[in-house]
């Protein structure tokens, strides 16, 4: 009788050690929000260049991406990852738009670069809120969360 007690408390044992080897493990909160990443290199191939990331906090297959700069859609990918953009404008308007099981979400600002090697801020962001940030080199990439979008009616 104790052995077979003990032989049911070991099965117990190992199914329950083992439960958790089946199952996905939770994932974090807002794990599928996308993120605007902006960067800035001072190569010789490319001089001054902005770099553009847009990509999940975690690996995640977004529906759609779209940036847009100046009004004209640069980037649109589909059931991909991320969407990565380069260019030289020492100012421009962007805005992107991530689609993803229904939800949206977006970025849309103002981007001023700042070229010289001796410059205080590298970009200046303006908000469409009236809302200004100023981005020193030191504190690059600038990274923000972007805005998950209540769909008008």
């Amino acid at each position: 009788m104790e052995k077979a007690i003990a032989l049911i408390s070991l099965l117990v044992l190992f199914g329950v050690a083992f439960v958790g080897c089946t199952t996905e493990p939770p994932r974090p909160p807002a794990y599928d929000m996308p993120k605007l990443v902006l960067d800035y290199s001072v190569q010789l191939e490319r001089q001054n260049e902005t770099v553009v990331f847009i990509h999940g906090i975690e690996d995640v297959m977004y529906d759609r991406l779209v940036l847009n700069i100046d009004d004209e859609t640069v980037m649109n990918k589909t059931n991909a990852f991320s969407i990565e953009y380069k260019t030289n404008r020492t100012s421009f308007y962007l805005k992107t738009d991530v689609y993803r099981n229904g939800d949206w979400y977006n970025f849309n600002a103002t981007i001023e670069t700042h070229h010289n090697d001796d410059v205080r801020f590298r970009f200046t962001i303006k908000h469409l809120d009236g809302t200004e940030e100023n981005i020193r080199p030191q504190n690059l990439p600038f990274v923000r969360r972007m805005n998950k979008m209540e769909e008008s009616s």
